[in-house]
């Protein structure tokens, strides 16, 4: 088999920039944009982010109960075929 030969590595200024920016300064804004971007999706003039998550929750259950009775008659179905 042929060795490879090792390349040595050389960094280029974009990526000593990229590696300064992941010293987690940026966080904060990110984590504060993130809550923004949530409350605006999640929340109306009426409504705080716990209800609309409660209303999410409530969705869920309901569509959790759907499924289970698409599920159950595939089952069944299947159970005939056989």
């Amino acid at each position: 088999m042929a060795e490879i030969e090792s390349v040595p590595e050389i960094e280029s200024e974009e990526e000593e920039v990229l590696m300064s920016d992941e010293d987690g300064e940026g966080e904060d804004e990110y984590a504060a944009d993130m809550y923004d971007m949530l409350s605006s999706f999640l929340a109306s003039e009426d409504d705080n982010v716990c209800t609309a998550m409660l209303k999410v929750a409530k969705q869920l259950e309901t569509q959790n109960k759907i499924m289970v009775k698409i599920l159950t008659q595939q089952t069944q179905i299947a159970q005939k075929e056989t």
